[in-house]
């Protein structure tokens, strides 16, 4: 009798914890495919469309000042930084998100230090 109630039991708290991972991993593919869905819809947007398409523009404009202003230092990372940004974007785009703070503050630092020192002649 006791041996009934035992596997009883055992098979009641194995069918519980099975369920709970399910319930679980069913409940992270609809928030992922809700996710996914909002992506969707944010891309079909006109006004992110004119806006995204303006801002590689000015984007565009600045990266060609710059390599008519900037010395070989400066303009080999903002290469660099650029492709670092062009990758950011093909995360942002999958619903990813990766930030590289220090390219930025090495272009930021290039930068500040051609402005403030003069070239050498």
């Amino acid at each position: 009798m006791r041996e009934a109630a035992v596997l009883t039991s055992a098979v009641g708290l194995a069918t519980a914890g099975m369920n709970h991972r399910r319930q679980t991993r069913s409940a992270t593919r609809e928030l992922r495919w809700q996710h996914v869905k909002q992506l969707r819809q944010q891309r079909r947007d006109p006004n992110l469309t004119a806006a995204v398409a303006d801002a590689t523009s000015e984007w565009r404009e600045a990266h060609n000042a710059v390599f008519l202003l900037a010395g070989p230092m400066v303009i080999e990372l903002h290469v660099m930084h650029r492709r670092s940004i062009d990758r950011r974007w093909k995360d942002v785009w999958r619903g990813e998100y990766v930030d590289d703070p220090p390219l930025h503050i090495a272009l930021t630092d290039a930068m500040r230090a051609e402005i403030t020192d003069p070239p050498a002649s």
